[in-house]
């Protein structure tokens, strides 16, 4: 059987996290949280746990294409 996991992963987006970040919650998802400039720009992190199926990842996907085509 799957063993639990958890993973988080920053990506770089093409525009403000913060941005992003409302677009995804009017979707009805978090996440993009911005992580701090120092470490580069716009960045953002994201996390997925053994509770998320594919088909909420796959959700998630179209969500976050949507998010970054609106907020450009």
């Amino acid at each position: 059987p799957p063993k639990p996991f958890f993973q988080e992963f920053a990506l770089r987006l093409p525009q403000d996290p913060l941005e992003v970040r409302r677009a995804l919650a009017r979707r009805g998802f978090h996440g993009a949280t911005p992580v701090p400039r120092e470490y580069g720009e716009n960045l953002a992190l994201f996390a997925a746990t053994e509770l998320h199926e594919e088909e909420d990842l796959l959700a998630f996907r179209e969500a976050l294409k949507e998010a970054l085509w609106t907020t450009r």
